[in-house]
């Protein structure tokens, strides 16, 4: 039985899938000029098959048979009947979704969302809407077992990836709701979840880049003086890798009444990005004094290539963020892990790049220059140019500078209800050992 059905949902795909050339016809009426009309076949949300009618035009204006398929109104019509047309299947959607939504994302964004559709195509793309969005369990168990990656089939996808594609997911059948081809969407927030398959993500909030590690950085004879130029604009202002490769001495304020960095434009790979990330990343970020006067010492050392401020000499652009972590940055920071060997005993961990640093100027931020700790996220967010501000809970959440202040607020509360240190040998009040026994006792 369900080979049958399956056989059926594949017949109806294909039958979908084909393109239409119908015939027009000329429908004779007593008296009067002939109709030019004919039918198409148009499948319904449910996949029944509807055989609509279109009407062309009588005898008048069109003269005969070959005069209507020549006319601009003809093929107008062939080109509707046969572009998606109402989507049925799971793989219709999936051709909408890459023509008018991922078309809108940043180049990088495009190239991804088009490879984790791919998965999704292959898997669900002769489903019916209507049968998709009743099949969580089994989405869910797809998504949690056999997953092997289309370039190395021998390699399981990653528990991010697959969090990725259920996210994607997501997000196609709500926009298959705005389109009205869903009357809702059943998978929204919690109702589809992925814990397990795959490796799970690499955990790098451990990993924090302390300012003396920071300041050993500057100091190392090895690393190229662009390098670091980048790592103290990283460190000291949160910059994403793709804004500080795209910046232009002319987005530099030095001499305003509040010197500051413009974001105008960001860099993926080769292409160059006229547009911040988001609309709360073109806010300017402030630059101090200090990082003014390495900026200009940096200019009058290393002539500009095309007013980048990182342009390379060879190809006249910006540095490749790829490459330059790859031969420049990670060499950098192992020197660094090597040095303090037991501050990192684990090394630096996989896929550690550019944003290592602004993480950490995330976490110093909640250490130093904000006095209460209820401003510490508004600051945050000024600084940190995030459009949600649960992103930077995520950023650095066990750094030492995040850790220590948890710490403090954990002694701050066993002081209030336990009494200080001092009172357990009876010099200062508070509840003793007998009585905090008694108390746990309850």
């Amino acid at each position: 039985m369900a080979r049958e059905n399956k056989q059926e949902a594949t017949e109806m795909l294909d039958r979908n899938m084909s393109r239409q050339e119908p015939e027009p016809k000329l429908r004779k009426r007593k008296g009067r000029p002939g109709i030019w009309e004919a039918r198409y076949r148009r499948y319904a949300a449910d996949g029944t098959v509807e055989r609509p009618r279109e009407v062309f035009g009588d005898e008048i204006e069109f003269s005969s048979k070959t005069v209507l398929k020549n006319s601009s109104k003809w093929k107008e019509f062939i080109e509707r009947i046969n572009d998606i047309r109402v989507v049925v299947f799971f793989r219709d959607l999936c051709r909408l979704y890459r023509k008018e939504e991922i078309t809108k994302r940043v180049f990088k964004g495009q190239t991804t969302a088009k490879g984790q559709l791919c998965y999704l195509e292959d898997q669900w793309g002769g489903m019916r809407l209507d049968q998709l969005v009743k099949m969580k369990y089994e989405i869910r168990n797809w998504l949690e077992g056999d997953l092997p990656l289309r370039t190395r089939p021998e390699t399981q996808a990653s528990r991010q990836t697959r969090k990725h594609l259920r996210t994607l997911l997501v997000q196609m059948l709500t926009y298959a709701v705005d389109k009205h081809y869903l009357p809702y969407n059943p998978l929204t927030g919690t109702a589809l979840t992925v814990k397990k398959g795959g490796a799970p993500p690499v955990d790098r909030s451990e990993f924090f880049i302390t300012p003396e590690q920071f300041r050993w950085m500057m100091n190392d004879p090895l690393t190229a003086a662009h390098l670091k130029m980048m790592i103290l604009l990283a460190y000291t202002t949160g910059l994403r890798s793709e804004e500080f490769l795209a910046l232009k001495w002319n987005v530099i304020e030095f001499d305003g009444p509040e010197p500051r960095i413009r974001i105008e434009r960001t860099v993926d790979g080769k292409h160059v990005r006229e547009a911040a990330k988001s609309e709360n990343s073109k806010a300017p970020v402030p630059m101090c004094d200090r990082l003014g006067a390495a900026l200009l010492y940096f200019k009058d050392e290393n002539p500009s290539v095309n007013d980048w401020v990182f342009g390379s000499l060879r190809t006249g652009r910006p540095f490749h963020r790829t490459a330059l972590g790859a031969d420049h940055l990670l060499p950098a920071l192992r020197r660094m892990a090597a040095e303090f060997r037991k501050d990192i005993p684990n090394g630096i961990p996989k896929g550690t790049a550019f944003h290592a640093f602004r993480h950490a100027y995330n976490a110093l931020i909640a250490q130093v220059g904000v006095d209460d700790p209820a401003k510490v996220k508004e600051v945050q967010m000024k600084l940190m140019r995030h459009g949600d501000e649960r992103t930077n809970d995520r950023y650095g959440k066990s750094a030492p500078p995040l850790r220590q202040r948890a710490r403090q607020a954990h002694i701050n509360v066993s002081d209030l209800v336990m009494g200080e240190a001092d009172s357990w040998s009876g010099e200062k009040t508070g509840p003793n050992l007998d009585q905090t026994r008694k108390l746990t006792a309850r």
